[in-house]
């Protein structure tokens, strides 16, 4: 199916982005730290902010799993068949 191995693809994108943009704010905050005499801070910062925005990156670009429906709904042909309902005649004691 090239949908699902073009679909794949663009998942393995997304977490390679997810991973990249830790790994590029955190070594920019470690770089800053470096040259302002901040250490740990600013590392720390760079990935707080890093994971921020891999979290709305990936928000953004997956969307939400569809639902199944349940194993016993009315049109899987996996489910025994089921009578419809039968309105009330005058006869039915019932009624």
């Amino acid at each position: 199916m090239p949908n699902s191995r073009s679909r794949s693809v663009e998942y393995a994108g997304a977490g390679i982005q997810f991973a990249a943009t830790f790994l590029v704010m955190g070594l920019f905050g470690w770089w800053l730290d470096g040259k302002l005499g901040t250490e740990p801070w600013l590392m720390i910062a760079g990935i707080l902010l890093g994971a921020t925005g891999a979290f709305v990156s990936l928000v953004k670009r997956v969307p939400p799993a569809r639902r199944r429906p349940p194993r016993d709904a009315p049109n899987d042909p996996a489910s025994p068949p089921h009578d419809p309902p039968r309105p009330p005649s005058s006869r039915d004691p019932r009624a």
